[in-house]
């Protein structure tokens, strides 16, 4: 029984190009290796425009995910702090209500008992 040469795999690995052509040359089995994988390279080669437009789409379609996600964070972050400011503008008016004090009297305008402007 003839036994298989199996040096192919580290000639190609670690061995230089002029190594691996001149036991090519000499060895049949390692010769028929080489046009195996000859044609799984260009097969590679002729699948990879594909997958190469498939990543782009999908990168296409992060980019709008992330500045979908991007705008609804900034725009939950600004209707909170709006909401904060018109809590606190509530809270302090209710204050003023509460000590009978009016904003209008407080600028040195003319009120009348219900603290709104007088006009005459």
């Amino acid at each position: 029984m003839k036994e298989i040469c199996t040096k192919y795999e580290s000639l190609f690995i670690f061995g230089t190009e002029q190594d691996l052509q001149t036991h090519l040359e000499l060895c049949p089995d390692c010769k028929i290796e080489h046009e195996k994988m000859q044609k799984v390279a260009n097969l590679v080669k002729e699948v990879k425009p594909l997958y190469r437009k498939k990543s782009l789409n999908n990168r296409i379609k992060l980019k709008i995910a992330a500045s979908f996600i991007i705008l609804t964070c900034s725009f939950w972050v600004y209707n909170s702090y709006t909401n904060e400011m018109i809590a606190q503008l509530n809270y302090e008016s209710e204050l003023l209500i509460k000590n009978g004090q009016s904003l209008i009297a407080d600028q040195g305008l003319p009120t009348d008992e219900y603290g709104l402007l007088r006009t005459e």
